[in-house]
């Protein structure tokens, strides 16, 4: 839904050379300018984007810290034992 937002908006704001997305510049190279080695360049730029956020996202969901109240309750019962 976001890619489909963005573009729209973008080709509805003049998507010229200030206002520019990966997606409308892979419509432009296919469209205007008929370049496809730009357009499968610009492509698998976005999915080489895509791939470093779903790493640093994977990466980054491993050291979220356990609740506080957690934590307490863990500390509390480790005494207990």
């Amino acid at each position: 839904m976001l890619c489909i937002t963005s573009f729209t908006i973008v080709l509805i704001l003049g998507g010229g050379p200030a206002a520019k997305t990966l997606e409308v510049a892979i419509y432009q190279a296919l469209r205007f300018g008929f370049d496809p080695a730009r357009a499968v360049t610009l492509t698998v730029l976005q999915m080489l984007d895509f791939a470093v956020v779903l790493v640093l996202t994977r990466l980054g969901a491993n050291t979220v810290a356990m609740p506080t109240c957690q934590w307490r309750r863990a500390v509390t019962f480790g005494r207990q034992s």
